[in-house]
């Protein structure tokens, strides 16, 4: 069966439902707490993170096949802690073209581009003479 992605948001913007396997997982915006378990779930990452440069949602997908061959039980973990889907399930029952589905949700709902964009100005705006006090 193929798989359907619905475009379900909620008015806020903290879930997004998609269809994987003809059941509903809905993605929800990581609260500071997951997103804390997830960066020390890519931290057991091997060097494959590391040779990306910049991340994109592009490479991840892009190298997500050697990721996964490479670093299994760290990409289900990190799945796990995302989605709130057992790690058994992904395991089993999730192909390749489910993971990434899943994988650009995630990305969609939380925003990492924009994360990321507001930390460099953030960044940026602490680096100025005016704070230079603050920052060091």
């Amino acid at each position: 069966m193929k798989n359907e992605t619905t475009k379900t948001i909620d008015l806020y913007g903290q879930t997004k439902t998609i269809i994987i396997n003809g059941k509903e997982v809905i993605i929800k915006k990581l609260v500071l707490g997951k997103y804390a378990l997830i960066m020390k779930a890519l931290k057991k990452l091997p060097e494959k993170l590391g040779s990306f440069g910049e991340i994109s949602n592009e490479k991840i997908i892009t190298a997500l096949p050697s990721m996964i061959a490479d670093s299994l039980p760290e990409i289900i973990e990190i799945l796990s802690i995302a989605t709130d889907v057992p790690a058994k399930e992904l395991e089993d029952t999730y192909g390749l073209d489910d993971v990434t589905e899943v994988i650009k949700a995630i990305f969609e709902i939380n925003n990492f581009e924009i994360v990321k964009k507001n930390m460099e100005n953030l960044w940026k705006t602490a680096k100025t003479p005016q704070n230079q006090n603050i920052v060091g």
